[in-house]
C-alpha cells in the first residue's frame, strides 16, 4: 500500500513564514536579517518552481545548508553556488536564473 502526503512550503513568493525564518536562524546560527533573506530567496525559487519555471524548489534543509556555509564564513553568493544554485539544475541557464534571484535579494542597497 502506498500513501502520498503532500506538504506545501510555508514560505512562497511574497509570503514569508516567521516560523521558517526562526527555524533556519536557530539551526544555522546566522543573524536574523540573513535568515530572512535566505528564506526570501527560497520563497521566490519555490514560487518559480510551482509556476513551472524551475525544475526544483529548495527545501528548508537546503536553505539551512546554505545558511550554515554563510555562518562558516562564506559570502551568501559563494555559499549559494555550493548549495542551491548547483542543486537546482545542471543547466547553466537555470543556474543563472537562480543566481540572479540570490543577487537580487542579497545585493539590494540597504536603506538609511
Amino acid at each position: 500500500m502506498a500513501v502520498w502526503i503532500n506538504f506545501d512550503y510555508t514560505s512562497v513568493g511574497e509570503q514569508i513564514s516567521p516560523n521558517e525564518v526562526e527555524m533556519l536562524r536557530k539551526r544555522s546560527k546566522v543573524p536574523e536579517d540573513t535568515a530572512y533573506k535566505v528564506i526570501q530567496v527560497g520563497a521566490e525559487l519555490r514560487r518559480q518552481y510551482k509556476a513551472g519555471d524551475l525544475p526544483y524548489g529548495p527545501s528548508l534543509g537546503d536553505l539551512i545548508n546554505w545558511a550554515t556555509l554563510v555562518h562558516d564564513g562564506n559570502t551568501p553568493n559563494v555559499a549559494a553556488e555550493e548549495t542551491i544554485i548547483a542543486l537546482t539544475s545542471d543547466n547553466t541557464e537555470v543556474q543563472g536564473d537562480v543566481r540572479r534571484v540570490v543577487e537580487s535579494i542579497f545585493n539590494k542597497p540597504q536603506g538609511p
